[in-house]
């Protein structure tokens, strides 16, 4: 018995390749967000303001690191943006609703809403509609 092996055309691995790309980018963009609103929570509950706020908010640790992830996260963006249409990549980044909102409500302890929810829902079928062919 002989197994095949199949060959993958060059644009599928170019498509694999792009979506791994966009969901490097999007976990760099949960996780660098999530990191500066928790700094940012932190200097709020130490109650400063003005000037003192933004040095605060501008040398915390966690803003720091998460400013860090979010600029890689761009770099990889353009990576995006260099292979795919405009009209393709702007709708994925819409179905990053999904797990910003759990983000919101598991890390954040936010509350999130049933009108959150359903808009998130129809914005999801929004870009399905958007991206199929």
């Amino acid at each position: 018995m002989t197994s095949e092996i199949q060959h993958i055309p060059f644009w599928k691995h170019r498509m694999i390749l792009t979506l791994f790309i966009f969901c490097c980018t999007a976990a760099l963009g949960f996780t660098g967000q999530t990191l500066i609103k928790a700094g940012l929570n932190q200097v709020q509950v130490a109650n400063h303001s003005g000037f003192d706020w933004m040095l605060h908010a501008y040398t915390n640790l966690r803003v720091i690191a998460g400013g860090l992830l979010v600029g890689i996260g761009f770099l990889l963006w353009i990576a995006v943006l260099s292979r795919l249409d405009l009209s393709q990549a702007m709708p994925m980044l819409a179905i990053t609703y999904v797990p910003w909102l759990i983000i919101a409500r598991v890390a954040l302890k936010e509350n999130v809403t049933l009108a959150q929810w359903v808009g998130v829902v129809l914005i999801s079928v929004g870009v399905y509609l958007v991206l199929r062919k």
